[in-house]
């Protein structure tokens, strides 16, 4: 049977803040790997271009197709896409993300 998101689509996301311990040292935060939701990685193979909000264009690796229900994924955030097996379909730094009424996209 076919999926419409068959793919996994994780963050790297910050945990946590920055404390003083008991000698007045900081420690730091933590990075750790959160899923997000379910997706479709699409390869852009035809190098179509991608414009910016600041009038630049990119050539995007990869089209991220969410359902509705996906969180909002901001610019900057670091993101994988893996398949059922693990396998790293797509992965980069999210350059847009498009909330739309049937379902959102993100560019990397």
């Amino acid at each position: 049977m076919v999926s419409q998101y068959p793919h996994t689509l994780t963050a790297q996301q910050i945990s946590g803040i920055a404390t003083a311990n008991s000698d007045g040292d900081y420690i730091g935060s933590v990075t750790e790997k959160v899923t997000l939701s379910k997706c479709r990685a699409e390869i852009n193979s035809g190098g179509a271009v991608l414009n910016l909000t600041d009038g630049t264009q990119y050539v995007y690796d990869s089209l991220i197709q969410l359902p509705k229900s996906a969180p909002i994924v901001f610019e900057s955030t670091e993101i994988e896409v893996t398949d059922e097996n693990g396998n790293v379909m797509a992965s980069g730094t999210v350059k847009r993300f498009q909330p739309a009424q049937l379902h959102c996209r993100l560019w990397v």
